[in-house]
């Protein structure tokens, strides 16, 4: 019987046993190998069709079972592998410090905002305890209540440094010496006769202020 179209194709040889049936309408049960050893062994040698079908039925469901069984076991082993969480070290990230103006830098900032006028904001680097020591003034209402700080840098014109050297440093004091020339606006010029300008850190706004000068 050859193969019919339909859902179920089986195959027949001589006494009507029933060899396999497959699904697939495109397989050519002339061509399959079990069929011709089949038909082989049961024209030539003389063993019966129904024999000879159990023996390499059995030996290839062994067979097939052997492989199936190996394949489940390797797929098991890899997804075993795969499934394995991969450790991850955490990699601490430092912190960037936080950059501190120098004592020399913030002398300079200091004396800049005096010639360029920006008094409100070189009032800002100075220290309560220097405005009332060697100002002479009180911290209330700021620079603009200050005549002698007005009057004074209000007359000055340029502010040259010729000289700026810390000589002292700690983490929370420092002490230069500046040799500074003032020059008025009336042409007058002026060498400041107290060089040594003490200062100390403020924490709290990470900046260094006028504390002392003498």
């Amino acid at each position: 019987m050859k193969a019919t179209t339909g859902t179920l194709h089986c195959r027949t040889i001589q006494s009507g046993l029933i060899i396999s049936c497959n699904r697939n309408r495109n397989v050519k049960w002339d061509e399959h190998p079990i069929v011709k050893v089949i038909t082989f062994l049961s024209a030539f040698v003389g063993i019966p069709a129904g024999i000879v079908a159990v023996v390499i039925y059995f030996s290839g469901y062994n067979y097939w079972h052997e492989l199936r069984q190996s394949w489940k076991a390797s797929n098991s082993s890899v997804s075993t592998v795969a499934s394995s969480p991969t450790s991850v070290q955490e990699i601490a990230t430092p912190t960037s410090p936080v950059l501190t103006v120098s004592p020399e830098q913030t002398i300079r900032d200091y004396y800049s905002a005096i010639e360029e006028q920006r008094l409100g904001d070189a009032w800002q680097m100075l220290t309560e305890h220097f405005i009332e020591t060697f100002i002479g003034c009180s911290t209330a209402g700021g620079y603009v209540n200050c005549k002698s700080y007005n009057d004074w840098w209000s007359s000055v014109k340029s502010i040259q440094i010729k000289e700026l050297i810390v000589t002292e440093l700690t983490n929370t004091t420092a002490t230069a010496y500046v040799r500074i020339v003032y020059t008025q606006f009336d042409g007058t010029v002026i060498q400041d006769t107290k060089p040594h300008i003490g200062l100390i850190f403020r924490a709290n706004t990470n900046s260094w202020l006028f504390d002392q000068k003498w």
